[in-house]
């Protein structure tokens, strides 16, 4: 059985589930729409682009790869275009998908998809959602090998593109 107990900008149901052994629990899911998160890095300039922006979770500024939901049937990848040509003004000049995990399976069904972009150094603009405010931050490699990323999407896309390429960071 599913029943719906809050329907907002998540949704969570309250559901049975068999663990295996035929006994049936009580356990609450929190639904939320799949979302995409792009290390960005400029050719041009020699930087990586993050945004700085308010989170009710931490209830602080957070230094951040530029991120956001997939819409509706939309392709991950074209949502990860979408969102760095929103978020960071920048044309995508070039983008590879990393990975994909769920960020939290034992109570929510939202699924993260990474990618790596390279973009154009124009800067045309960004085009925000109503409900968002955030700034560009332009970071040197050095810098992003110092800085203490609290984000785990961040820290995940940053940590793995050093390990990938480490003589640019040397």
């Amino acid at each position: 059985m599913t029943e719906r107990v809050y329907d907002g900008y998540v949704k969570v149901d309250r559901v049975d589930v068999d663990l295996g052994d035929g006994k049936l629990i009580k356990r609450e899911v929190v639904r939320v729409r799949d979302a995409v998160a792009v290390l960005c890095y400029c050719p041009a300039t020699d930087k990586f682009l993050f945004t700085k922006q308010f989170r009710i979770g931490s209830n602080a500024e957070t230094l951040e790869v530029p991120a956001g939901c997939i819409d509706g049937n939309e392709e991950p990848m074209k949502a990860a275009v979408r969102e760095v040509e929103e978020e960071t003004g920048r044309k995508v000049v070039m983008i590879r998908k990393v990975g994909e995990f769920f960020l939290s399976p034992g109570y929510t069904t939202e699924k993260m998809h990474l990618f790596c972009a390279a973009v154009g150094e124009t800067d045309l603009g960004q085009h925000l959602d109503g409900d968002e405010f955030l700034v560009i931050v332009p970071m040197s490699p050095k810098d992003i090998t110092e800085y203490p990323f609290n984000d785990m999407k961040t820290k995940f896309l940053v940590d793995n593109f050093i390990s990938q390429f480490p003589s640019w960071f040397s």
